[in-house]
């Protein structure tokens, strides 16, 4: 299984329905549909909910290959990999192969009862692309309850991690309350929780000084939509960069990137 980095910041029982009904797609003994198209939008929790499900196959032996792509990064932005010699013999073997819809190419390369799982956001050109072809298709719908118990796992954690700082801190910690505000927030996805776990988890402050600062945060703060995740995801932003212990390098950096002449990649922004 192709590394991960990094590691998903997700409860370690990710959306069990999800994976319930995975594992029942790859159990089914029908096999006109051995492709399946899970999507969602940004933050839903795909690559995690495939991470684990691979890690169950791997358990089963039941796993063929899994690679995870990520657009820009020097090794997992492209499609070559070990991937590319053993694509080149089928086409080689069979040139008419790339003319033929999906459906048709796997049946076409495979004597084995394989199926294939391919994780996405629901951009149009994909959502076309999966249109020619026999497949089953899950959405990750928004889930509140997933979100809470992401969040509940993840304070008592940093509760554990900073025993010395919390001492005096009483159980629960954040509380119930606080716990249904920020899953409020997050309209069902992960991509707001988990950077309000990323802020709360920081060695240089206390937790619950930057509990308290992120829910004194408004999304007024952003020109943005705030009926979505998004508009609270970008004041967490804003309040993590504006505290950066080095803010004239920071600036410096930034001004690069918004320029866009530059053309610079992930990775040496990164470093």
């Amino acid at each position: 299984m192709a590394q991960r980095y990094p590691q998903p910041e997700y409860h370690p029982d990710p959306r069990t329905d999800i994976l319930e009904n995975l594992w029942r797609w790859v159990s089914c003994p029908d096999l006109t549909r051995r492709i399946l198209w899970l999507h969602g939008p940004a933050g839903a929790g795909k690559s995690a909910i495939a991470l684990s499900f691979c890690q169950k196959l791997k358990l089963e032996s039941r796993l063929g290959a899994s690679f995870f792509f990520k657009r820009g990064h020097p090794s997992r932005g492209i499609g070559e990999q070990g991937l590319k010699p053993a694509i080149s013999r089928i086409v080689e073997d069979d040139p008419s192969i790339v003319d033929r819809n999906l459906f048709d190419q796997q049946y076409s390369t495979l004597s084995l009862p394989t199926r294939n799982i391919s994780a996405s956001r629901p951009e149009p050109h994909i959502h076309e692309t999966f249109q020619t072809t026999i497949h089953r298709s899950m959405a990750l719908e928004p889930s509140f309850s997933a979100v809470r118990k992401y969040l509940t796992h993840e304070f008592a954690r940093i509760y554990r991690e900073y025993s010395s700082t919390m001492a005096k801190i009483p159980l629960p910690w954040p509380g119930t309350d606080v716990i249904y505000a920020l899953a409020d927030k997050s309209s069902g996805y992960f991509i707001y929780p988990s950077s309000v776990i990323r802020l709360v988890d920081d060695e240089n402050f206390r937790p619950t000084e930057r509990l308290k600062a992120l829910l004194g945060l408004g999304a007024a703060t952003i020109d943005t939509d705030s009926e979505t995740p998004f508009a609270s995801l970008g004041a967490l932003y804003i309040q993590k960069l504006s505290q950066s212990p080095n803010r004239a390098r920071l600036l410096r950096i930034l001004t690069a990137v918004a320029a866009g002449g530059l053309h610079l990649v992930v990775g040496y922004i990164e470093q």
